[in-house]
């Protein structure tokens, strides 16, 4: 079987589709199976494609995707972005093609065959054959656990060292904004902000911020692949809600996630949330970037909670996201004689 990835990512959109769909095209291309990814994007992101083990191509336009489509003939297409001229859509359907998605939000889902998502409160599409849970997260595969024996000595660490992410684009610069509120932290404490491959805005006015705190230590790192090595160093991380966050489950780092609008809060594991392994830090806004730093405050106090956290992560997600996807992908798509079809019979 021939599969087509199809993805998306920008400075306004983010980096965690490309992210994912690299993770999973990897995965099935060890695997020996046959696997193209199509990215549209600009120039400044082919860089994220460097040493991967599967073909790819680039294009600028939704109307390029369609020619090669119809080069590559696949038997099945994994979306994973938000939107997609309708066009293409249409296309896909048009030629059979069976049409997957594996982002947790896509304009066209009601309408895709199946649909893979990280979170227990999936929806209910009428002829949608949806895979929820956590089993079926997709993430940065050089993402790394922090041992325990690191993280109860970070733990240990007089001043609080806390990381800070807000995507790989970050559009509108709220890294800055985050970074303006949390050094009112009453204790002194170690700032780690990480920067995307998208981050284009001015570092002096980062710089700028921190000369404002004497008592506190701001590192800036630009950040790709040894981004967990980094936040290893960390007992707690900002983050916006996206793949991030699901990454520092994995991970064992506890997080406060400040999210651009409850609509995005909504798409993220709930059940995270309410387990209290990941803090809602509210959305982007004056007010609940100050409740983000009161969250710092109290936790600082009571250090012992964020060990709880730490030690609630274990074993909640792993990295085998991909090959369930895979595997469910070939046991739908075709039956013996190799025709295109809808297996109305239940995948255990």
């Amino acid at each position: 079987m021939k599969t087509l990835v199809i993805c998306r990512g920008s400075v306004n959109e983010g980096l965690g589709h490309l992210f994912r769909s690299r993770t999973f095209a990897n995965t099935v291309a060890e695997k020996g199976k046959d696997i193209k990814v199509i990215a549209i994007i600009s120039e400044e992101m082919e860089t994220l494609f460097q040493n991967v083990k599967f073909p790819f191509s680039f294009v600028k336009e939704d109307k390029e995707v369609i020619p090669l489509i119809n080069a590559e003939a696949p038997q099945a297409i994994v979306f994973d972005l938000t939107v997609i001229d309708r066009e293409v859509f249409d296309h896909a359907k048009q030629m059979k093609i069976r049409t997957i998605s594996i982002s947790p939000v896509f304009e066209w889902m009601e309408e895709i065959d199946l649909l893979f998502t990280r979170s227990d409160q999936s929806p209910d599409f009428k002829n949608v054959k949806v895979y929820s849970g956590l089993e079926y997260a997709i993430f940065n595969q050089d993402t790394v656990r922090i041992p325990d024996e690191l993280y109860r000595h970070n733990l240990k660490n007089k001043k609080l060292s806390v990381a800070i992410s807000m995507g790989g684009g970050d559009a509108a610069n709220n890294t800055l904004e985050v970074l303006k509120s949390v050094i009112h932290l009453q204790e002194p404490a170690v700032f780690w902000v990480l920067l995307g491959e998208g981050f284009n805005h001015c570092y002096n006015e980062l710089v700028q911020t921190t000369s404002k705190t004497p008592h506190h230590e701001i590192i800036l790192a630009k950040t790709n692949q040894n981004m967990w090595d980094i936040m290893s160093n960390c007992v707690i991380g900002i983050f916006t809600g996206g793949l991030t966050t699901i990454e520092s489950v994995y991970a064992g780092l506890p997080s406060i996630n400040i999210f651009q609008s409850r609509r995005f809060r909504d798409v993220i594991n709930p059940e995270l949330f309410e387990m209290g392994i990941c803090l809602d830090g509210g959305d982007l806004s004056d007010s609940y970037l100050s409740h983000a730093t009161k969250i710092l405050n109290d936790i600082n106090k009571n250090r012992n909670k964020l060990w709880e956290m730490h030690l609630a992560s274990q074993g909640l997600i792993d990295k085998k996201g991909s090959c369930r996807v895979l595997e469910i992908i070939e046991k739908t798509n075709q039956k013996p004689n190799g025709k295109l079809t809808r297996l109305l019979t239940k995948i255990a």
